[in-house]
């Protein structure tokens, strides 16, 4: 690899053995910058061009989560992984909403950790790639020359599927871990059973969200439209205290299909949109949109969306009535 083909890490931690841990094992394949505090982190952030940051969550001044949420506002395509000494779900999964890619847990095996920032770093050159493709472009399929570079990912267009429970956090304080644990298997056989149904392929669940992608927008709106109604059904036997309520978003792209993963800006607009979605809302983008045959009914109209970061610029969102 040449010098300047080298990509530039951020490693933003307050304890210099995890630093020199890192400088050992990334020095020789990246370019490496360091950080002790969060502040330092944005002003390295601001006056570099950073590939990849690797962002302790305990900084003495800064809450590693409340820097993420900064770097995102930034810069959102910037690839983050977590690094904490705390294997708190919760954490997790709100580092992985808010943009966080990975969550590496201290201490880490050295060549897992080399592992994940390798295929990060392919998978960041690569959605780029994607992102450049055209809006118009229609074909299935990605040009030879860049499906030949990632050979062994199935490179395809795709409807990513996102599922979000509505606060679900005050519900796991109100009722405890045991209730909440239930409350999200719910929310997993509802979810599922509707997806299998429609066709669709059930990535993973993420705290209290689904992912999953299908081969036909349309396939992915009646899911959406299922999931909904089968939670409707379900909260008209339930007091409200009981009720479990769930946003969806669905965005039409090209993206990498692996054995047991999906990724490209694909799924990153998909969950975008579910996070600006309402309770009991579906919202599609205009790829979706464009997809389907009857989409011109009143079923199908546009939102009004307050998008702060950017993300949706250029793309329409409807709502899907149920």
């Amino acid at each position: 690899m040449q010098e300047d083909d080298k990509a530039k890490i951020l490693v933003v931690d307050d304890e210099l053995g995890v630093r020199q841990s890192f400088n050992m094992m990334l020095k020789s394949g990246y370019h490496i910058l360091f950080a002790e505090s969060g502040s330092e982190a944005l002003d390295v952030f601001e006056n570099n061009l950073v590939d990849l940051i690797l962002l302790d969550i305990n900084l003495p001044d800064i809450n590693g989560i409340d820097l993420l949420e900064r770097f995102m506002e930034t810069q959102p395509n910037t690839v983050v992984i977590m690094v904490t000494a705390v294997n708190d779900v919760q954490t997790a999964v709100k580092a992985i909403k808010l943009g966080a890619h990975e969550y590496i847990i201290k201490p880490f095996i050295v060549d897992d950790v080399l592992e994940i920032i390798k295929r990060t770093l392919e998978k960041r050159r690569f959605d780029m790639n994607l992102m450049s493709v055209s809006k118009e472009d229609t074909s299935p399929f990605m040009p030879a020359d860049m499906l030949s570079e990632y050979s062994k990912d199935f490179i395809r267009k795709i409807a990513v599927l996102f599922t979000d429970i509505v606060g679900s956090s005050k519900y796991f304080k109100s009722y405890g871990d045991i209730a909440g644990r239930e409350m999200l298997q719910r929310h997993h056989d509802l979810s599922s059973t509707a997806i299998t149904l429609n066709n669709g392929i059930l990535v993973k669940t993420i705290g209290d969200s689904v992912m999953a992608y299908f081969q036909d927008p349309k396939e992915a709106v009646n899911s959406a439209i299922e999931i909904q109604e089968n939670f409707k059904n379900y909260n008209n036997t339930k007091n409200m205290e009981d009720q479990i309520h769930v946003r969806i978003g669905i965005h039409f792209g090209v993206g990498i299909v692996e054995d047991q993963d999906i990724f490209g800006s694909v799924v990153n607009l998909a969950a975008k949109l579910v996070s600006i979605a309402g309770s009991d809302q579906i919202y599609i983008s205009d790829e979706v949109y464009n997809m389907i045959p009857d989409s011109s009914s009143e079923n199908f109209r546009l939102a009004q969306v307050r998008d702060i970061k950017g993300d949706l610029r250029g793309f329409d969102v409807y709502s899907v009535t149920v």
